[in-house]
């Protein structure tokens, strides 16, 4: 698989595991419950499964990205291309993708929009920030745009601001470094870009190895965030902070710009002039999760977010509120109990959950591969988790089940799930397979 797709694959799928959207209460569990087994235990909540046939080419996915009311946008990328910067005739993005966002309906009508694809990455709901230059930023002199648009309001992106004005340290080296970036819209205030730069000092010798960011003495290594409000277009910039974060977020109850780092470590960001002071706040309890990365976060309310396990060795959600300072275990899976957490989706009061199987291939000289066939839908209910769905099996024979990519609605009450499937070869996985579906939910 190519290796454009594998990140793509990995951003998609990581930034839809935790997301949601409806305002429902979450519950919450005591830190003893385990998951021993799955069996549906409510058969109030009604379940209708409806299978798609999109008329993909067999080399072709279909990439959900998000719902624009009633109607689920998506894009149309080939699983294995090379980047062609002109595009092609059919691909015009980067000679991966169709040009167009697709639209799909409830009754499962498909079609091609007028929306341009600007990136393979979704973002809040419809609201893209996205470089505008395809290759490296160095080669225009920072002249390129930082661009904001919003599917739902408007087709037209907004040029927001010059890479060189936004990140002016990168243009300003002296010496040997390694220099990346980052952009996402701010989760609570969704007016404002948070920017990320990070600056790795290199060592010049016979391997020109790159230090650690945060190992090099000579405070070579540096790390700014950046602050853009696109009301007032107005950017605010911090000192070097020395600090990986992995997410920015608005917490309400609290009235603060939150900074996160790998560690679980948050800091407030207060705003003075055009200054960004960095003041440590608190540490969650996230207990042996250990480090975590910007899609395992997501705010749940005005002063609560929740951060998700999603380690095949041990699941895990908890709740973390602001206010109180407090840490809950909602759920807990040991990983003798073959369990895996594939999506959380706090507001409307869902979970994903699929059960890993061992399957012995002959391609693989009868080794054991895993795969996660059963997939659950549970919610949480007076303290417990109720079960209340098994989806329809999809897999064919040695067929292994990669990965499923899910979207939600803003209701709550329909998910797409698009499955992969691919059947297990010597040193590859052949014969890749999509199977595309709506689940609807009542309650």
């Amino acid at each position: 698989m190519n290796k454009l797709f594998k990140n793509i694959i990995a951003i998609v799928v990581s930034s839809t595991l935790i997301c949601g959207c409806s305002m429902n209460k979450t519950v919450t569990l005591s830190e003893d419950v385990k998951v021993e087994q799955l069996a549906i235990n409510n058969n109030t909540v009604k379940v209708e499964e409806k299978l798609l046939d999109l008329n993909l080419k067999k080399d072709e996915r279909f990439f959900s990205t998000f719902y624009d009311g009633d109607m689920l946008l998506g894009t149309i990328g080939l699983n294995d291309a090379e980047i062609i910067y002109n595009g092609t005739k059919e691909y015009g993005f980067l000679g991966v993708a169709k040009p167009n966002i697709y639209s799909l309906d409830k009754n499962g009508v498909f079609k091609e929009t007028n929306k341009k694809v600007e990136s393979l990455v979704e973002e809040n709901n419809g609201k893209l920030v996205y470089s505008g230059m395809l290759k490296n930023y160095n080669e225009d002199n920072g002249n390129s745009y930082l661009n904001y648009i919003d599917y739902e309001k408007s087709n037209e992106k907004k040029q927001v601001v010059k890479f060189k004005d936004l990140y002016k340290e990168l243009f300003n080296l002296n010496g040997s470094y390694g220099t990346s970036n980052f952009e996402e819209i701010v989760e609570g205030r969704e007016n404002f870009i948070a920017a990320y730069s990070f600056t790795e000092f290199i060592k010049q010798g016979n391997d020109n190895e790159i230090i650690s960011k945060f190992t090099d003495k000579g405070n070579n290594n540096k790390i700014f965030i950046k602050l853009l409000d696109m009301e007032k277009n107005k950017l605010y910039e911090s000192d070097n902070i020395n600090t990986e974060i992995i997410k920015i977020i608005y917490i309400k109850s609290i009235d603060s710009f939150i900074a996160i780092d790998k560690n679980a470590n948050c800091y407030k960001l207060d705003i003075n002039d055009n200054k960004i002071e960095f003041k440590k706040f608190s540490n969650i309890d996230i207990g042996d999760i250990g480090e975590i990365r910007r899609e395992q976060v997501v705010i749940v309310d005005e002063d609560t977010i929740a951060i998700t396990s999603l380690k095949y060795s041990e699941n895990q959600i908890i709740n973390y509120s602001f206010k109180n300072n407090k840490s809950t275990v909602l759920m807990k899976v040991n990983k003798d109990e073959n369990v895996t957490i594939q999506a959380y989706y706090p507001k409307e009061n869902l979970i994903v959950l699929s059960k890993s199987y061992k399957m012995k291939i002959k391609a693989r000289d009868n080794r054991e591969e895993s795969s996660y066939k059963d997939v659950y839908l549970a919610q949480m209910k007076n303290n417990k988790i109720e079960i209340f769905h098994k989806l329809k099996n999809m897999d064919k024979e040695n067929e292994l089940y990669i990965w499923n990519k899910i979207t939600v609605n803003r209701k709550g009450d329909e998910l797409f799930i698009a499955r992969y499937l691919a059947v297990p070869e010597i040193n590859s996985l052949e014969n890749w397979r999509t199977t595309y579906e709506f689940v609807n939910i009542k309650r």
